[in-house]
């Protein structure tokens, strides 16, 4: 019965790998095809909506439990999925309601948008409900960012533009999309990746009012992208946002406490199971597998397993041996 379900796991761990591949090769003509020979934008692009979740990727080397494999399937989630059924969404709604109907624009369009990018995160919690093995908050929000991101481009290239003036404003060593050539805006990516955030919070800390932080982040983003998109809440109603800032705020400020949480749940997890950076380092140099590249590969992934290890322990309570309670000849015979 147990090679049968072994057998099983890895046909559709193959199936699923398979499947990534076909779609990373169909993103690649996709882009081809709605880029329209405009490379050099579709590059800038790719550049600008990706810095900040390839920043965070870098940065999360010990807390997060999501591999670069699976962010990037976020990301062609995002560029496929999210926009292929926002498109489709979008024609009927501009036949049904007009190209210029307020409504449209302030608030159809962006819940349309910004609920359809969190297919990631419905995937993500019903495949930990069914393995139980909870990702991080820094997971959910490289999640949410790598969807932004691939959604932001797929726009991008489809209208042969680079909505993001780069690497120009104050802050844009570190979020390059959120500055464009008329004002600042969260953009996609930062949108979807507090809502990332929030829910991870929520998930991970097990906290069941949170959900209510969740759908006001939510509502947040919503107004900031309706705000964005309709020109008279632009002019006067953008100053509830900060101009654009209080996303990319809640933003920052929400990835420094996942980082602090995460680590704190890392470091509560039994020592035999616990694996950090360092410990990686000394075990490409000395480990028993032949090449040092090979001992890396196998300390990364044994680092990402204690990073699950500790973010499932968060969300379900794990008891030391030393904890439980022992039978006695005494309470056996009461």
């Amino acid at each position: 019965m147990t090679g049968t379900r072994t057998g099983k796991r890895t046909a559709i761990t193959w199936a699923l790998r398979a499947a990534s591949v076909a779609g990373f090769v169909f993103a690649g003509f996709r882009l081809a095809e709605v880029a329209q020979g405009e490379w050099a934008q579709v590059r800038a692009s790719a550049l600008h909506q990706f810095w900040l979740p390839a920043i965070l990727l870098a940065l999360s080397f010990s807390v997060r439990g999501r591999s670069t494999y699976q962010v990037l399937g976020a990301a062609i989630t995002g560029f496929l999925s999210s926009i292929g059924l926002a498109m489709y969404l979008g024609r009927w709604i501009t036949e049904s309601m007009g190209q210029v109907n307020p409504m449209r624009l302030a608030l159809v369009v962006p819940v349309v948008e910004e609920t359809l990018k969190l297919i990631p995160f419905v995937v993500v919690l019903l495949i930990f409900r069914r393995q139980r093995r909870s990702p991080g908050i820094i997971d959910f929000t490289l999640i949410g960012l790598a969807a932004g991101a691939g959604f932001a481009l797929h726009e991008d290239a489809m209208w042969s533009r680079v909505t993001s003036a780069g690497f120009s404003g104050p802050i844009s060593w570190l979020t390059p999309s959120v500055h464009t050539q008329t004002g600042f805006v969260a953009g996609h990516a930062v949108w979807t990746g507090l809502v990332g955030l929030a829910v991870g919070i929520v998930v991970t800390r097990r906290w069941a009012a949170g959900w209510l932080v969740v759908l006001a982040v939510y509502a947040l983003v919503v107004f900031d992208h309706g705000s964005w998109n309709y020109q008279p809440l632009r002019d006067d109603w953008r100053w509830v946002v900060g101009f654009g800032w209080l996303p990319v705020a809640l933003l920052v400020l929400g990835i420094a406490l996942g980082f602090w949480l995460d680590t704190r749940s890392l470091r509560r997890i039994p020592q035999e199971l616990r694996l950090l950076p360092g410990d990686v380092w000394r075990f490409a140099r000395n480990g028993t597998v032949t090449h040092p590249a090979a001992r890396w590969f196998r300390g990364r992934s044994l680092m990402r397993a204690a990073a699950r290890a500790a973010h499932t322990r968060a969300v379900e309570p794990w008891t030391p041996p030393e904890a439980m309670p022992v039978a006695t000849t005494e309470g056996a015979s009461s």
